[in-house]
């Protein structure tokens, strides 16, 4: 089975000090899967999405906490009962959605999944790990380079240099961590500023799934897109 842990931390522009990473580098480390996560399935992919939000000068807070500080913060005095009670609808549902990438959850093949900037395929019993550029307006910097989609007729990406190259294979037994970051301009979204992000995706290629299967993993293949985010 394929087990896969991304952790993504969301920062801002007050959270650019020596303090504030500092607090950031130690939410990058593998992480535990909760005891109440049942493990147990007919499925051969889990996948288990931490995200993580920084604000404020360097407090770190998880996905659930900041949803709910956030909701706390815009909604303020209430504006209309009505308007008030669809906002809290739609927060119950994020957070559900937020409790559910929490927990992790399972899938038939690497084909089903969908992780930023990381695409898998099978091969020969193990994995190839493709490390790809977020196209998308505002993501920077912009990496140049070969991609394996370039010339197949059809393609997204037919015609543009974007890089995509691979990251390295994963045989049974062995374990892999990607890292890469990326700036974010807010203009083309309608809002001033810019935001950052940076993700480290932990792959494991195993017998069975287990809560330490993170944790205990000794990950030989690694694969970094750092690039300095001025």
């Amino acid at each position: 089975m394929l087990a896969i842990q991304c952790v993504r931390m969301y920062w801002e522009k007050d959270s650019r000090s020596p303090q504030g990473a500092v607090k950031r580098r130690e939410y990058f480390r593998p992480h535990r899967i909760p005891d109440e996560v049942s493990l147990k399935s007919d499925k051969n992919v889990f996948v288990q999405r931490l995200n993580f939000y920084q604000e404020g000068g360097g407090d770190v807070f998880t996905e659930d906490e900041y949803v709910r500080g956030i909701y706390r913060y815009t909604r303020g005095e209430p504006i209309h009962p009505d308007f008030d009670t669809h906002f809290a609808h739609k927060q119950n549902m994020r957070i559900a959605k937020i409790r559910d990438n929490n927990m992790g959850m399972w899938y038939d093949d690497v084909s089903e999944l969908v992780i930023p900037s990381v695409e898998i395929f099978e091969c020969d019993g193990g994995y190839e790990v493709y490390w790809h550029y977020i196209d998308k307006p505002g993501y920077n910097p912009f990496r140049k380079g070969y991609n394996i989609n370039y010339d197949r007729q059809g393609s997204r990406v037919k015609g543009r240099r974007l890089k995509c190259e691979r990251a390295f294979i994963l045989d049974r037994g062995e374990a892999g961590v990607l890292r890469f970051n990326y700036r974010v301009a807010h203009s083309m979204t309608g809002f001033e500023g810019q935001h950052y992000e940076q993700y480290s995706i932990y792959i494991v290629n195993a017998e069975k799934a287990a809560g330490n299967i993170f944790t205990s993993a000794e990950y030989t293949k690694e694969y970094d897109e750092m690039a300095h985010l001025f």
